[in-house]
């Protein structure tokens, strides 16, 4: 096969491609793995087990990705094929291998933008916040302004880091940045509302406000309507464990009738555990609690 006719065999497998992900992505995960089954056989092998790949990234099946993937990793697989590989390894908290890949990739390929976002989630991941900064900014420069989707992503990495290094405000900025290119986005709204019930319970950055006990309920209160849309606007149960920090907002609230419905629905609904034991002893503290109280406004932060 000449060059011609293996770039002309590489496009055609790329538009079937893109046709298989068009339809799972307007499938249920259901009878979209049986659609699959069925249309890898029009693909070449590398795109098939791309395809496979897709429909476990659906639902966030990260290990699957991985396992999928990982097959014809060696063989020298399109750039994309590549991405979603080092994507799954970041999310199986596989980060060194993800780094040591995306190396490979960069040879590969070129330092493409996405590769540079890959790279910064990468630092994200393991708290170098400095470094993934600087390559979240510069993948956020390299995609153009018309691409809202990828750049409300990496905006929303940004404001994630300012975040975890309690700078709030600069956080806020960000996320709102993002939000506005995807406001229907689970996890923008998601990150909104972790970004103000982390600020309501952060006496040092509450202080700044003349009336902070005010400022500390209008967080709590804005950190609830976001968990509510971020629910909301998730297709599956993947965020029902947000029900847990709704609860803690409603807590911090001295709501704790609420607190304690979501604080049980966390533990009904969610498959998320590691805040399981916390949820069971809130829950019945706020059992004790609402029969105790007669709405009186506790001091939170006192000096």
């Amino acid at each position: 096969m000449n060059s011609a006719q293996f770039n002309q065999n590489s496009k055609q497998n790329l538009e079937i491609l893109r046709k298989g992900i068009r339809q799972v992505k307007s499938l249920n995960f259901s009878d979209a793995k049986l659609f699959v089954e069925d249309f890898k056989t029009f693909l070449d092998y590398k795109n098939s087990l791309f395809l496979e790949a897709y429909l476990y990234f659906r639902v966030y099946n990260w290990p699957k990705v991985v396992q999928i993937l990982s097959k014809a990793i060696d063989q020298n697989p399109p750039n994309y094929f590549s991405y979603l590989y080092i994507y799954g390894l970041l999310k199986t908290k596989q980060y060194k291998k993800a780094f040591l890949y995306s190396k490979k990739a960069a040879k590969l390929y070129g330092f493409s933008p996405i590769l540079k976002w890959l790279v910064g989630r990468y630092f994200l991941s393991i708290k170098k916040y400095n470094i993934a900064k600087k390559f979240l900014f510069e993948a956020l420069r390299a995609f153009s302004k018309s691409n809202s989707k990828k750049r409300a992503v990496i905006l929303g990495d940004i404001g994630k880091i300012y975040m975890f290094k309690y700078n709030f405000d600069k956080a806020f900025k960000y996320l709102y940045q993002a939000l506005k290119l995807e406001p229907f986005s689970p996890t923008l709204n998601k990150r909104l509302g972790m970004g103000y019930l982390y600020a309501a319970d952060n006496f040092s950055y509450l202080k700044k406000f003349p009336n902070y006990k005010e400022k500390q309920k209008e967080f709590l209160y804005t950190s609830i309507f976001f968990f509510f849309k971020a629910l909301e606007y998730c297709k599956d149960n993947s965020l029902n464990y947000l029900y847990y920090f709704l609860a803690r907002a409603y807590f911090l609230l001295n709501n704790f009738s609420e607190a304690e419905k979501y604080f049980l629905a966390y533990l009904e609904l969610s498959d998320y555990t590691k805040h399981v034991e916390k949820a069971k002893a809130y829950a019945k503290l706020c059992s004790l609690l609402k029969q105790k109280t007669t709405g009186q406004d506790w001091d939170l932060n006192p000096d």
